[in-house]
């Protein structure tokens, strides 16, 4: 059940719950042992009363009441009668469970037509009410004999004990599958709110705008829904607060590398002043793919790119890409962002293979874009780990080729974004395959 929803998992064990009860319900009316079962009496009863039958059918009258001396009992009344009593029909239900009755006697060797059977009035009377025919009767068999009398058997009990067995238990079911429906329905609504703040949460994790929720529900779920609410605000907040920051270090940074830049410029040319001008130019690199990773996080995913295009303009600015064109390919991210993607994914299979080899296939829902190249290749046990910020593999792919340590970093929360993902193979021959799989624009 650890898939399954809140919602689903209630009904199921409200559902479970009644199964049971019923499964108990029906267990201790089949095993009951006064002969009789779930819609009338059962085959050992029915023999018993074949047998008095045949009893009588052979006994001469002056022997009969010796016998009826000896059945009666707190089981049986017996009574050999001249002419039958006046069947009582006791409605639909109650005429249904008589024929069943009937029925299975005759199916112990009697002719049906010689039986007829009854759900009569107790001592105690009907009552009144719309159950009032289905209580307070017992059941009435009688038996037309060869000899021309009739035998009438009243088994102990009355009809609501035993032959509603199975009329009882189809409205036990019925209300059963009533109650059923109704908690289904409640948990339905109690849990309602649980799935429009799931929705709410990622509304928000989308876009970054809080949108108030409306406490509903139990008092448990109103607090959670409140304390959501508010966090949606604070970190909104903290957002806000952190892109102001960004926005300061961006331009007061640039503002000092720029002049720092401009000094080293103007001194006269040395070694030394060249080293330092790389120095600076990699501060500025490493300054603006910081600010640029760190912004990120406050771009929701959107945008539409034609994958093509946007791999047509890399290849005019690095002749290493090779591409053989694919045709027009949307797909449900921004054109800046994608570029940036197969910009930095490029760009490391130039500076560690000296050429990207670059294709592009489709899916029913996806776009997959292989980047590969003739590198050194990647650990097995590395591959998570590349995608993390400012880490650096030593020895094949080590410092002495540049970088900042964010570009993969960068791909992977660019994605992440925009639903997207990426994975890490090598290459058959040598080398490592960059797979990229986007989402289809619709």
């Amino acid at each position: 059940m650890r898939g399954l929803p809140l919602s689903l998992r209630l009904v199921l064990i409200v559902t479970g719950a009644i199964f049971l009860l019923q499964i108990a319900a029906f267990a201790v009316q089949v095993t009951r042992d006064d002969g009789f079962t779930l819609g009338g009496i059962r085959p050992s009863f029915a023999r018993q009363v074949v047998s008095l039958v045949r009893l009588f059918d052979r006994l001469p009258p002056l022997r009969r009441s010796l016998a009826l001396d000896l059945l009666n009992n707190a089981r049986f009344d017996v009574a050999v009668v001249d002419s039958p009593p006046a069947p009582d029909p006791g409605g639909l239900l109650l005429g249904w469970s008589a024929r069943i009755t009937a029925d299975r006697i005759a199916a112990e060797g009697l002719d049906r037509d010689r039986v007829e059977v009854s759900n009569v009035r107790s001592a105690r009377g009907e009552g009144d009410g719309p159950f009032a025919r289905l209580v307070g009767r017992h059941l009435r068999i009688t038996v037309a004999l060869e000899g021309g009398a009739y035998l009438v058997i009243n088994p102990a009990g009355e009809v609501d004990s035993y032959v509603y067995g199975g009329i009882l238990a189809a409205l036990a079911a019925l209300v059963g599958l009533l109650v059923l429906g109704v908690a289904v329905v409640l948990v339905l609504r109690e849990t309602r709110p649980l799935a429009a703040l799931t929705a709410n949460v990622e509304a928000f994790a989308r876009t970054v705008s809080p949108r108030e929720l409306e406490p509903r529900g139990a008092s448990d779920l109103r607090s959670l829904i409140g304390a959501t609410n508010a966090m949606q605000h604070q970190i909104a907040a903290l957002i806000r607060d952190r892109a102001l920051i960004l926005a300061g270090m961006s331009h007061d940074l640039r503002t000092q590398v720029t002049k720092l830049r401009l000094r080293l410029e103007l001194m006269p040319p040395s070694p030394g002043r060249d080293q330092a001008v790389a120095d600076v130019e990699a501060m500025q690199a490493l300054v603006e793919q910081a600010l640029e990773f760190a912004s990120l996080a406050d771009k929701p995913g959107e945008g539409r790119a034609d994958i093509g295009a946007t791999l047509d303009g890399i290849r005019a600015d690095r002749p290493e890409l090779a591409w053989s064109g694919h045709p027009p390919l949307e797909v449900a991210i921004g054109e800046p962002a994608l570029r940036r993607v197969l910009h930095n994914l490029v760009g490391n299979a130039i500076a560690y293979g000296r050429q990207a080899d670059v294709s592009v296939t489709a899916t029913a829902t996806e776009a997959v874009v292989a980047i590969a190249d003739r590198g050194p290749g990647i650990p097995l046990g590395e591959r998570e780990l590349i995608f993390e910020p400012f880490y650096r593999i030593e020895g094949s792919r080590s410092r002495s080729h540049g970088g900042t340590g964010l570009g993969l970093a960068i791909v992977r929360q660019i994605l992440d974004r925009h639903g997207g993902r990426i994975t890490v193979t090598d290459r058959p021959g040598g080398g490592t395959i960059f797979t990229v799989f986007l989402p289809l624009a619709v």
